[in-house]
């Protein structure tokens, strides 16, 4: 791992995401050494290698990786750790170590997951405030069961929310809703339609007394459905249509609960 530590390293400065299942620190004792000129070693010259299973980036070396075997873990109550949504997949496996920020990361860790004792066994290393656009993430979990799993819905899911950069392919056919690509003429015709929608719903709103019931909804021609269905004012932030049913009471608009990732 030592051998390509200037590559991750590059990577992860770069905005590249690494997934880490954890277990205990194994330093093999390697040294280094230099024949003299005779081609004997060189006896003064030998030092460690410093080379061990968590040497794969340089910002691992501030965590204390201790050794530790348990199967009951908890999901942290951290807002991010309920955010991301991954909690489930660290009711089956285990562990193999705890996981401890030292003071130089303390900031910059989040923990995800926690032993019966409250030790982190799961977090999140994230770039500090000076690198928070550049760099990249860490995720360190234990040895789940549902690995495949987890790394398919991290994959799929929760990082084209928090790295769009490298998902750029995640957007989809969502880039032709966006209202900075409307070609002018669209964007004129869909302000003339919001400014049509406007007008009716207020008359609408102004005659709702005597129409007959609370129940009233006021409907595009042909569609049966609500103007708030079709006016891009009244949408949901989710992109699904928040029907409006007016009534005497006025303009009423129900939105469709939204699922947000927070960016940390």
């Amino acid at each position: 791992m030592l051998h390509v530590q200037d590559a991750m390293d590059r990577i992860y400065s770069h905005g590249g995401v690494f997934i880490v299942f954890a277990t205990a620190r194994f330093d093999p004792q390697c040294i280094t050494n230099a024949l003299d000129r005779f081609g004997d070693l060189d006896p003064y010259g030998s030092r460690p290698l410093g080379a061990d299973n968590w040497c794969l980036l340089s910002e691992l070396r501030w965590l204390s990786v201790t050794a530790d075997i348990g199967r009951e873990m908890d999901g942290a109550q951290s807002s991010v750790a309920r955010a991301l949504g991954i909690e489930n997949y660290f009711n089956d496996g285990s562990f193999e170590c705890v996981v401890k920020p030292t003071s130089s990361i303390t900031s910059q860790w989040i923990t995800l997951a926690t032993s019966k004792y409250g030790d982190p066994v799961a977090g999140i290393i994230v770039a500090g405030q000076e690198h928070q656009q550049a760099a990249g993430m860490i995720f360190i979990f234990p040895q789940a069961e549902h690995r495949a799993e987890l790394v398919t819905e991290l994959v799929d899911r929760v990082l084209p929310a928090l790295r769009p950069r490298l998902f750029p392919h995640a957007e989809g056919s969502h880039w032709t809703r966006r209202p900075e690509d409307d070609l002018p003429r669209i964007s004129a015709l869909k302000n003339e339609i919001i400014k049509i929608y406007r007008r009716r719903l207020r008359r609408w709103e102004g005659a709702g007394s005597g129409s007959g019931g609370d129940d009233a909804r006021c409907n595009a021609p042909g569609t049966g459905q609500g103007f708030a269905a079709r006016d891009p004012v009244l949408r949901s932030g989710s992109g699904r249509a928040a029907h409006g049913a007016v009534s005497r009471r006025g303009a009423r608009r129900s939105r469709s609960p939204e699922v947000r990732v927070v960016a940390f």
